[in-house]
């Protein structure tokens, strides 16, 4: 085809996009240009010290519920402004020079520009967490991680917990109605996103409902749902008695069950589907327990971080709030230390505390006397762990940066 030809074409076709759709092109234009946006200034005692922090938060509020509780023991809303997404960036700068810390909620595609900059840390806003099912179920078992094999089966077979597997509807009806929305709303108040009660349903009715009783009482249930050789945990609920406290080991049965029931039907692997991608989080130690291995596949959006500055604020802030971050097509565990000394130990604690299958490196943050960064495999080889050396006022741009691919003494 000559040049001459392929204008043509091109023109052709962008008349008739413009005969077939012009009409809805300023709907269009207005709904990508006045996107509404929230820049928001929170001031509060975080979890992870109780010391004070101010964060700035700027996006769409997708996040936001999660964030504040993930984030904060208390906290206040110092200061708010309602805007686009055209212009948010000046609002977020604006408030950013007195904070520690500014995250960025904005959702997929509109955080490419953010991916560009290289000025944030990319959190996934969702990751996927899934037990791969070995061949016997002894070798299941030991796939657990020591705790869940030394405490929370302890705990199962102390209270004598039985799994009741049912596909009766009016058992699921009565789960969805008196077991799953208290059960949400309990724990989400007015952020509570409930799932309608006819996709429930449905699912259960194709899956099974796991009812986990102690003394014929059911105490807590789950509705799972097989879908091409993976069972995959949707929705839990717990018995309206026991809202205020569960019992001991009661979820941990659940999810015990669950995956010995996938492994009963022959399924290749149990899904839990969606955990947030922050390594203190109480859903992802919980699931890390039961030998899950993670993969980035569950969401193309991600929550943005990014210290304000080098000072000691912003770096206690990171330090308190180990994040999987993206690096491509790689997931980093990324960590500030505020220690003296980082050393093999410290990568070895790390390790044990929080890596699953699926991670690719563990990366520490340290601010010293050199800049330098140090990669090496840990002793298993499961991962590449880093340490990154950096002077007080290079803290911010280490902390974000990229390191994948970097040689040995980088």
């Amino acid at each position: 085809m000559s040049l001459l030809q392929s204008v043509r074409a091109r023109a052709e076709s962008a008349s008739k996009f413009i005969r077939t759709y012009g009409q809805h092109l300023p709907h269009a234009f207005r709904a990508v240009f006045q996107v509404t946006c929230d820049v928001i200034v929170v001031r509060g005692a975080t979890r992870a010290t109780g010391e004070d922090a101010t964060i700035v938060y700027a996006g769409r509020r997708r996040n936001f519920p999660f964030l504040m509780q993930h984030v904060f023991k208390r906290h206040d809303i110092v200061d708010r402004c309602a805007t686009t997404l055209l212009r948010y960036r000046h609002h977020m700068d604006r408030f950013a020079a007195d904070s520690d810390a500014v995250f960025v909620d904005v959702g997929w595609p509109y955080l490419r520009s953010l991916r560009r900059s290289g000025e944030f840390l990319e959190i996934p806003d969702w990751i996927g967490m899934a037990v791969d099912l070995a061949p016997s179920w002894d070798e299941v078992v030991a796939r657990f991680r020591h705790t869940a094999r030394n405490n929370d089966l302890r705990l199962i077979r102390r209270n004598d917990y039985k799994c009741s597997p049912t596909r009766s509807q009016a058992a699921i009806a009565s789960f969805y109605d008196e077991m799953y929305l208290p059960f949400i709303r309990s724990r989400h108040d007015a952020d509570a996103v409930t799932e309608p009660r006819r996709n429930v349903l449905r699912r259960a009715a194709s899956g099974w409902l796991l009812r986990v009783q102690a003394n014929g009482e059911t105490i807590v249930a789950g509705v799972v749902y097989p879908d091409d050789g993976v069972l995959y945990f949707l929705w839990m609920g717990v018995a309206p008695a026991h809202l205020a406290a569960v019992p001991e080991g009661a979820i941990s049965a659940l999810y015990y069950f669950g995956i010995r029931h996938a492994f009963d039907e022959g399924m290749a692997a149990v899904d839990f589907t969606g955990t947030r991608a922050f390594l203190d989080d109480g859903p992802y130690r919980f699931k890390r327990k039961w030998g899950a291995l993670v993969e980035d596949t569950f969401s193309p959006s991600a929550v943005q971080l990014r210290p304000s500055g080098n000072g000691a604020g912003a770096m206690r802030f990171c330090a308190g709030l180990p994040v999987l971050v993206r690096e491509g097509a790689h997931l980093d565990a990324r960590f500030v230390s505020t220690a003296e000394i980082v050393d093999q130990s410290t990568f070895g604690t790390l390790e044990k505390r929080y890596s699953c299958p699926g991670i690719d490196s563990i990366t520490v943050v340290h601010v010293a006397d050199d800049d330098r960064v140090d990669v090496y495999p840990n002793e298993q080889g499961r991962c590449r762990f880093r340490h990154v050396r950096c002077r007080q006022e290079q803290f911010a741009r280490r902390y974000v940066q990229s390191y994948e691919g970097l040689p040995r003494g980088a």
